[in-house]
C-alpha cells in the first residue's frame, strides 16, 4: 500500500495516512486552504476510495468558493458512502449556494431519511421548497419545527415566508414576532417585520442591505438568473440602444448596485467606452465584480453617498433592482443631474406601485410610484425618453412586473 515504507510517497503524500490527515488538518486550522486542498488531492491520487479524504476536500473547497469543484468531491464522497448523512447535508449546503434547488432538496431529503430527527436538515429542505416556489409543500416542515423547537429563529423566518407567500399577513407577523424576540439583532427579520406591519421608513437600515447581498453573492448569478430568470441588465440595456444607437454614446457609464457585473456586461456588450465604474454596498458583490476585470473602478459605497461625493462625470447611470433597496431616490436624482454630462442619461427599474410616493412592501422591497418619479425627473431637469414595462424576475411561480424607465438630462 501508499502508505505504508517510505515517509513520503513519490507524489509527495505523507508515507503514513493518519500523518496525511494530521497534515491537511493543520492547514486547515490555521486557513491555508490551498495547501489543504493540494494534500487531499493527493490522498485520493494515492487512494481513491478513500471517502474521508473526499469529504474534507469539499469541505476545503468550499472555504475557497470553488463550489463545483467542492460539489463534485462531496458527491464522490456520497457514492463511497451512503449511508453518510452528514455529508449529504454538506453536499445540500453546497447545492443551495449554487442556487441549484432542486439538486439541494434531493440531498436535505436523503440526510432526513437517514436521520429523521436532523432538524437542521428538516430547515433546509423546507428552504429549499420555498426556494422553489413550492410555499404550501414547504409549511408542514416549517409548522413541524416550531412546534418542537419553539426558539429556532430559522424556522420562524422561513415560516413567516411561506405565510406571506400564501397570503396570511397575520400570520406572517406572528411568525416574524416570534423570530426577532428570539434573536432581536436580525436586521433582515426586523426589515420585513417593519414591513408586515405596513411601514415605510424613508430607508431601509443600510446593514440589512449589507448582510443580505453579502450572503447572496455566492449564489447570485446561478439564482438569480438561472432560477429566477432575471434579465433586468439586458432589458434595460435594449431599452437605452432603441432611443441611443450610437454605440459611442456612452463612453463614461455608472454602474449603481452593480452586484457582481451583469450590467456592466450588458452595456459593454453594446457600447464602447473607457469608463465604467460601479457601486455596491455589498462588499462581497464588489469583489465579484472587481473578479470580472471589465470595470475601471468598483466603490463600496451607499449609491446616494457615492453619488454626492464623486468627482467624476458621467454620460449614463443606471440603477438595474436597486431602487427596490433604497426607499427615498430623491437624493439620488439630485445628485445624478449633477454627476451627468448635458445630455446624459439615467436608466433604471422600479417596482411599480399605485400608492403615492413610495411604499415597503411585505417582500421587504419598495415599490414606487411612477408618476412620483416623473415629477422627481421634471424637478432635476430630466426628460423621460422612454418608459417600458417588463417582467424583472421570477417571484414564486410568477414574474414581478417592473417597470424600466430611461430619463435625459437637459
Amino acid at each position: 500500500m501508499p502508505w505504508r515504507g517510505r515517509s513520503r510517497s513519490a507524489n509527495g503524500v505523507p508515507a503514513s495516512l493518519k500523518a496525511a490527515y494530521a497534515e491537511a488538518q493543520a492547514h486547515y486550522q490555521a486557513n491555508r486552504w490551498l495547501d489543504a486542498i493540494a494534500l487531499y488531492r493527493r490522498i485520493v491520487a494515492d487512494v481513491p476510495s478513500e471517502m474521508r479524504a473526499w469529504a474534507l476536500l469539499g469541505l476545503c473547497l468550499t472555504q475557497t468558493g470553488d463550489l463545483v469543484a467542492a460539489t463534485d468531491a462531496l458527491q464522490r464522497a456520497t457514492e463511497l458512502e451512503p449511508q453518510g448523512a452528514n455529508i449529504f447535508f454538506r453536499l445540500g449546503i453546497v447545492l443551495y449556494q449554487r442556487g441549484l434547488a432542486a439538486e439541494a432538496e434531493a440531498a436535505f431529503r436523503r440526510v432526513v431519511e437517514l436521520d429523521p430527527r436532523n432538524i437542521d436538515a428538516q430547515q433546509n429542505l423546507a428552504a429549499t421548497l420555498v426556494d422553489q416556489g413550492f410555499h404550501a409543500q414547504a409549511k408542514p416542515y416549517f409548522d413541524a419545527l416550531v412546534a418542537e423547537r419553539p426558539d429556532f429563529e430559522l424556522a420562524w423566518a422561513g415560516l413567516a415566508n411561506v405565510h406571506r407567500a400564501l397570503g396570511d399577513t397575520p400570520a406572517m407577523i406572528n411568525a416574524l414576532e416570534r423570530a426577532v424576540a428570539i434573536n432581536p439583532d436580525n436586521v433582515a427579520t426586523r426589515h420585513l417585520l417593519i414591513a408586515a406591519r405596513g411601514q415605510t421608513p424613508s430607508h431601509p437600515d443600510w446593514a440589512y442591505v449589507e448582510e443580505f447581498f453579502d450572503g447572496y453573492a455566492a449564489r447570485f448569478e446561478t439564482h438569480l438568473v438561472a432560477r429566477l430568470d432575471y434579465r433586468a441588465p439586458e432589458t434595460l440595456v435594449d431599452l437605452i440602444y432603441l432611443h441611443y444607437p450610437d454605440r459611442a454614446r456612452f463612453a463614461r457609464v455608472l454602474d449603481l448596485g452593480c452586484g457582481t457585473g451583469l450590467f456592466g456586461a450588458a452595456i459593454r456588450n453594446v457600447y464602447a467606452g473607457d469608463v465604467l465604474v460601479g457601486v455596491d454596498l455589498s462588499q462581497r458583490m464588489v469583489d465579484a465584480t472587481r473578479a470580472r476585470a471589465l470595470y475601471s473602478d468598483v466603490a463600496k459605497s451607499e449609491a446616494e453617498l457615492y453619488l454626492g461625493q464623486t468627482q467624476l462625470r458621467f454620460d449614463l447611470i443606471a440603477a438595474t433592482d436597486v431602487f427596490i433597496y433604497v426607499g427615498d431616490v430623491a437624493g439620488i436624482f439630485t445628485h445624478s443631474a449633477r454627476c451627468l454630462m448635458s445630455g446624459g442619461v439615467l436608466a433604471f427599474t422600479i417596482e411599480p406601485t399605485s400608492q403615492a410616493g413610495f411604499v415597503l412592501e411585505t417582500s421587504g422591497r419598495y415599490a414606487h410610484n411612477p408618476e412620483h418619479l416623473k415629477a422627481l425627473a421634471m424637478q432635476n431637469g430630466f426628460r423621460l425618453i422612454a418608459e417600458h414595462a417588463a417582467p424583472l424576475r421570477r417571484d414564486g411561480q410568477q414574474f414581478e412586473d417592473g417597470l424600466y424607465l430611461v430619463l435625459e438630462r437637459r
